[in-house]
């Protein structure tokens, strides 16, 4: 990694209770310790909450500790998939190295593609060198712009990779590869096709990245830190630039 950065950019939507396009629900517990006042060998009291949390006041002298349930779908927002989301035997989250999802991002702008069109390897080729060229070991990050209509009906709607040009990138020996819309395949796809070649070089897929259109610039330092699960295929993932 190079340089000196001055600005933090966050590349990961929100997730919001109950409200994804894939499931993601949260279910508050108060843990009281009250009885423990009076009697140490006594078990704290354990009570599901709704989602809004309740007033401090209601468990009697504060000695209180809230935790979350969570249920929710691998792929909901900004997330990583790794090899094993397709491949028996593929890495699983816990398994992908640190040194592959922390470096130099090329950002590779393709707002020019239209919606629900073929990305060729033209395209790819041309942005690429627009950029300054993809290097071995890069992240590259595709920006269309489309992540204005995430949670949206023309979200799903998005650009899609020709294999020919997933090809090409898998050839450039690059670290992991990201994009700013829901999928890389096409709607008719019948299989995932794009995906396939990814994993096969054991190269970590992020979709529904946001802001990249902030980052103004064809290279910036990128840090990815998923959560460490073994047999894992998929997780959300903050992913942050640093300008």
């Amino acid at each position: 990694m190079k340089g000196e950065h001055t600005e933090i950019i966050d590349l990961s939507h929100l997730l919001l209770h109950d409200n994804e396009t894939r499931t993601f629900q949260i279910k508050p517990q108060l843990v009281d310790f009250t009885p423990r006042v009076s009697n140490p060998e006594a078990p704290p009291k354990i009570k599901p909450l709704t989602f809004e949390e309740i007033s401090r006041d209601d468990t009697p002298q504060g000695y209180y500790v809230l935790m979350h349930e969570l249920l929710f779908h691998t792929n909901a927002g900004t997330h990583m998939e790794v090899p094993r989301h397709c491949l028996k035997n593929g890495p699983d989250l816990s398994e992908i190295p640190l040194e592959q999802l922390i470096g130099e991002a090329v950002i590779l702008d393709l707002r020019a593609c239209r919606p629900q069109s073929q990305v060729s390897v033209k395209q790819i080729q041309n942005a690429a060198t627009e950029s300054g060229g993809i290097n071995r070991g890069d992240i590259v990050f595709c920006m269309f712009g489309h992540d204005v209509f995430y949670k949206t009906d023309k979200y799903k709607r998005c650009p899609y990779f020709s294999l020919e040009s997933i090809r090409w990138l898998v050839q450039k020996r690059i670290n992991v590869l990201g994009v700013d819309t829901p999928e890389i395949d096409s709607p008719e796809a019948t299989h995932p096709v794009n995906h396939l070649p990814l994993f096969e070089a054991n190269i970590p897929l992020i979709e529904n990245l946001t802001n990249l259109t902030e980052i103004k610039q064809t290279r910036v330092n990128v840090f990815i830190l998923p959560v460490k699960i073994k047999f894992l295929d998929a997780f959300p993932v903050r992913v942050i630039a640093l300008k």
